[in-house]
């Protein structure tokens, strides 16, 4: 049976998307355009990322007029390639023309869009997106979305004729936990460097910029540690706010008790999932939070943000609480009482991945929802 031809348009390559680009890749006969070399919020080690794919990425040509999503030479391409099927992103420019390509060329073509859109985004969604996502749920052959709760509320509120779709952003657990195993060596090298044995160790994960919330963070630290002085906060990423979040931290007194680690990717990131026992999103603001299923996957009880997509990855509370980004005291006394029932864990080994579902159980669903079967 002859595989079906997809195109995919997408943003640019992040680690987060990379396992799901190689299934789509593995299970049809695949391009993959690109409009940026490299994600818009955060850099990426490109040349480490690529040595991951099971594809070669290709890339459009900059914007027309320096409109980012004008993006002409889409018209040539899917001439050329004459697809079954072409993956876009969100509702913008670049979807219509996409949509006029379908109408010029092949009328059979179906059109997805993945929208990463959290339930607080999808219902604030407003002006001239707002009006361009009502047109595109009639046009659209179906949207992929990845948090549940946006999912329902679009199906309850909006009108579509659109497949509504829903595929977190996950990553494939055997290769996942493969790259924790591999990260052991480092993992207990911190433990020793960092005095971390007998420590239970917090950790966040992500930019250091506002609307990640993590001088709240802070705060909620500091209540803890007057309960619990056997904690150690780790903060992993860069960002506009670190010199003001490492001053904050000098004035509470916490200095001594925070690890700030800088940017980390690869084995050396995998090395802090290894090591933190609980795990923290504060966001304010959070279309999905990749950061979760990472944690999820390393084994970290996870303290997740209401505002984060990636709550529909928390099973309360099997694997982690949901707590309000707003309200200090909430997550003070929801990490105090984990604390309380909790010990360290061994870091001589890996710990239980604490995801539901797995990706390959979630995949073979998006691939259902497609109404396709594997060649």
């Amino acid at each position: 049976m002859k595989k079906s031809k997809l195109v995919v348009i997408h943003p640019a390559i992040a680690p987060y998307r990379i396992d799901f680009f190689n299934s789509i890749n593995n299970c049809f006969d695949t391009s993959f355009y690109f409009e940026f070399g490299d994600a818009i919020e955060q850099s990426f080690n490109q040349d480490m990322m690529k040595q991951r794919l099971s594809f070669i990425p290709k890339y459009l040509k900059p914007g027309f007029k320096g409109i980012k999503n004008l993006r002409l030479d889409v018209f040539k391409i899917l001439k050329k390639e004459k697809p079954d099927i072409v993956c876009c992103s969100e509702y913008n420019i670049l979807s219509f023309i996409v949509l006029a390509c379908k109408f010029l060329f092949n009328w059979k073509m179906k059109i997805y869009t993945i929208c990463d859109d959290s339930l607080d985004i999808a219902r604030q969604c407003h002006g001239i997106r707002k009006l361009m996502r009502s047109m595109l749920l009639y046009m659209f052959t179906g949207v992929i979305l990845a948090d549940k709760k946006a999912l329902d509320w679009y199906q309850k509120n909006l009108r579509h004729s659109a497949k509504l779709i829903y595929f977190p952003i996950i990553q494939n657990d055997y290769v996942f936990r493969q790259s924790l195993e591999q990260a052991l060596p480092l993992s207990r090298e911190n433990n020793t460097v960092y005095a971390l044995e007998d420590k239970t160790v917090l950790l966040y994960v992500g930019r250091l910029v506002e609307v990640k919330n993590v001088f709240f963070l802070l705060d909620v630290y500091k209540e803890i540690r007057n309960k619990h002085n056997d904690t150690i906060l780790v903060i992993v990423g860069e960002g506009s706010l670190k010199d003001n979040l490492i001053n904050y931290a000098k004035e509470q007194n916490l200095s001594e008790h925070i690890i700030f680690t800088g940017k980390q990717e690869g084995l050396t990131l995998m090395s802090w999932y290894n090591i933190g026992d609980i795990f923290i999103l504060p966001s304010t603001f959070e279309p999905f939070g990749t950061v979760v299923n990472e944690a999820l996957l390393s084994g970290c009880y996870t303290f997740c943000s209401i505002a984060a997509g990636a709550t529909s990855l928390i099973k309360e509370p099997d694997n982690g609480l949901i707590f309000n980004p707003e309200d200090t005291q909430d997550l003070v006394f929801k990490i105090n009482d984990f604390l309380h029932k909790s010990t360290t864990h061994n870091r001589l080994a890996i710990k239980q991945n604490l995801m539901s579902v797995s990706y390959d159980e979630q995949f073979d669903l998006f691939l259902s929802s497609l109404n396709y079967k594997i060649a």
